[in-house]
């Protein structure tokens, strides 16, 4: 990977942390101050939350890579017959043209 790569996926992480934090401050202080819930019961429903989002897309997140068989950056070949199948018409449609009139 490349430095600015590398520079460039870091920000972006931070930008998303940055948004998911004030977020969860705006709504913590809305849950407390607007809508009259307790401290302690607005940190516990974000504690749920964050438990039953995080669970099953680490199993997710686990099993899909246990499936996915790690492919090469090449490029597949074509067979020749799916080349001309899927090759443009001379008037640049993909439409199929009729059969030639006998």
């Amino acid at each position: 990977m490349r430095r600015s790569q590398y520079f460039g996926y870091a920000g972006g992480d931070a930008a998303n942390n940055l948004t998911f934090s004030l977020v969860s401050a705006f709504l913590l202080i809305y849950y407390t101050d607007v809508a009259g819930i307790s401290a302690s019961t607005a940190g516990t429903l974000f504690g749920i939350a964050s438990v039953s989002t995080s669970g099953p897309l680490s199993v997710i997140r686990m099993s899909s890579s246990m499936r996915m068989p790690r492919t090469s950056a090449k490029r597949a070949s074509v067979s020749p017959s799916m080349q001309s199948s899927r090759s443009p018409t001379a008037s640049g449609s993909s439409a199929a043209s009729p059969p030639p009139a006998s």
